[in-house]
């Protein structure tokens, strides 16, 4: 899992609570470290958390670079502002889970839980 937040604080603590609940997490503080990391990885990441409010880029627009560099990842966008807000910053809007900053771990780790849980197969 790749965290994308350029508050090292809060990157930090969102990889703990996913380390803590088992998930290999690792942090990065700009577009470029997450770039990195995606290519480091050969491409493959499982879930990838982005702050939408960034001061190098828009969120939106990384997470749809992110995306394509990383096919098969799945994309949370978060954010301390509201979702309505967010959503009209420009740019790519990402069809992603949204977490509002504050968010509790239970939160968290449920949602991550459910991205990585297998797709469920309709009954025929």
């Amino acid at each position: 899992i790749l965290v994308v937040d350029d508050d090292a604080s809060v990157g930090a603590l969102i990889q703990k609570v996913l380390r803590r609940d088992g998930h290999d997490a690792h942090h990065a503080l700009s577009p470029a470290e997450a770039e990195q990391h995606c290519a480091a990885w050969h491409h493959r990441v499982d879930v990838i958390v982005v702050d939408v409010v960034m001061p190098d880029e828009n969120g939106h627009e990384l997470a749809a670079r992110l995306a394509r560099r990383c096919p098969g990842s799945r994309i949370v966008m978060m954010s301390g502002y509201d979702d309505w807000r967010v959503r009209r910053i420009g740019g790519e809007v990402v069809d992603a889970p949204f977490l509002a900053k504050p968010f509790d771990p239970a939160t968290l780790a449920a949602l991550v839980e459910d991205l990585l849980a297998p797709p469920v197969e309709a009954e025929q």
